[in-house]
């Protein structure tokens, strides 16, 4: 009976173990969690408040270890294709489009901030759609009172969000500085290898990365902590705030496929 009594007591220590490590390892769920939540995984636990029911302090142990979480920034987007009622229904970023199909893009991000997004056609042609002040969680639709249509020639369209601190300058030298930060991205260090140190690259095909203002390049070791995840048509890029410096711009490249 003893023995019995003393199994069932290791069987529930270990089942209330399973189930705090688990909700432990479940608070980091991937890009989309943290982009709601706008923090990462927790740092090493400091000591917060000390408990001395009139003791000496130095004898004292500590009551509680509260994890500092890391802030994190990100950029979240989906493609809507408009349909024949007039309605816009939620597409993957993998479908290939067809000309006269008309599309927008719903775009949150989840700290406020400088957003800027161009559009740099299968010409070359390059124009900025978006540059403004936004706000976290904000849903924007771009373009904002109509839609992308698909026209020959066909091609890839590419549409590059830039999320930053400060007003961005690119807006004003969009069409040189546009095709530079896309060949940067697409063909320089680290391109076309997920999980490389300054560009990462989705399972989409989408490009992330941090660059510099000073001369539109990624930064070495800027994307080395940066989350991408696609799920249900939503498409997530987070990274620590503390990894962006000074002069770096959170950058996400989309290419839409049109044939």
């Amino acid at each position: 009976m003893r023995r019995k009594i003393f199994i069932n007591f290791w069987v529930v220590i270990g089942i209330i173990i399973f189930f705090v490590s688990s909700s432990i390892s479940g608070e980091l769920k991937g890009a989309k969690a943290i982009f709601d939540s706008g923090e990462g995984p927790a740092k090493s636990p400091t000591i917060k408040k000390w408990v001395g029911s009139g003791t000496p302090v130095e004898k004292t142990k500590p009551s509680k270890m509260i994890a500092q979480k890391e802030p994190y920034v990100g950029i979240s987007y989906k493609i809507a294709l408009l349909q024949e009622n007039g309605e816009f229904k939620i597409v993957p970023k993998s479908r290939i489009f067809k000309s006269g199909e008309k599309v927008k893009l719903l775009i949150r991000t989840n700290k406020p901030g400088y957003m800027t997004i161009l559009n740099v056609g299968p010409t070359g042609n390059t124009n900025v759609l978006f540059n403004e002040y936004v706000e976290a969680y904000t849903i924007h639709e771009i373009p904002k009172t109509s839609a992308f249509k698909f026209v020959p020639p066909p091609g890839t369209e590419k549409l590059i969000i830039m999320l930053s601190n400060k007003p961005n300058p690119v807006a004003q030298t969009y069409a040189s500085v546009a095709p530079e930060i896309i060949s940067s991205m697409e063909y320089g260090r680290g391109a076309g290898a997920k999980g490389a140190k300054d560009i990462v690259v989705d399972e989409m095909g989408s490009s992330y990365s941090i660059i510099s203002s000073n001369n539109w390049k990624p930064l070495k070791m800027g994307a080395k902590d940066m989350i991408v995840e696609s799920t249900e048509g939503s498409h997530y890029g987070v990274i620590p705030v503390s990894s962006i410096p000074e002069d770096g711009i959170l950058t996400v490249i989309i290419k839409l496929t049109h044939r």
